[in-house]
């Protein structure tokens, strides 16, 4: 959103008054803005402009942005960072399934998880779509939001079918942004607060 404005309108019931922004439209409920502080975003993003933007409206939420140039760069950057989802071992008689899906970094410590990916549908080397089914299929549960320039119902589809949890079409606003974000974590959020 632009911004607001409060008019104030005269009648014989009395004054009331309504908040307008400027673009014409009523603004949303208020963003609960603190649920964003600190918490670490993958931005995949290949456009240098729309990662300078998106970091900048990113950090102005307080969320610490990570940026990964494609959706192979953003497979990795999320294998890294987030906890390796475990396979369960198979067990035949005299055999065992390694239980490790993914290999630790190097060093022994692991960087701190990525609460959201925010995932472009048109990259270089591998699609958003793809990644986003790659990572689905490793069996990585963390919110992935499309960010992208294709806009089309068909595009809406694609991501939903490969495990996308949201969809925004660019140009993005701050606070169309956050809301995308506040909603695809509230059932993360949901369900960490119920354990």
């Amino acid at each position: 959103m632009v911004g607001s404005r409060t008019i104030t309108s005269s009648s014989s019931a009395g004054a009331r008054s309504r908040q307008l922004s400027i673009d014409g439209q009523r603004p949303g409920p208020a963003l609960d803005i603190a649920r964003l502080v600190g918490r670490r975003v993958l931005l995949a993003e290949d456009n240098l402009i729309n990662q300078t933007v998106a970091r900048k409206m990113l950090s102005s939420l307080g969320m610490q942005v990570q940026v990964a140039s494609n959706g192979l760069d953003a497979v990795k950057a999320v294998q890294r960072a987030n906890q390796c989802p475990q396979q369960q071992p198979a067990t035949t008689e005299g055999a065992t399934a390694a239980a490790v899906v993914h290999e630790q970094p190097q060093g022994g410590s692991s960087q701190q998880e990525f609460s959201i990916v925010l995932m472009d549908m048109s990259m270089p080397v591998m699609g958003g779509v793809e990644a986003t089914r790659m990572l689905r299929q490793q069996r990585y549960t963390l919110p992935i939001v499309a960010m992208t320039a294709n806009a089309s119902e068909k595009d809406q589809d694609e991501c939903q079918t490969a495990g996308m949890n949201g969809f925004l079409s660019k140009p993005v606003l701050r606070d169309q942004l956050a809301r995308a974000i506040l909603a695809a974590l509230q059932p993360v959020d949901n369900n960490a607060a119920g354990q």
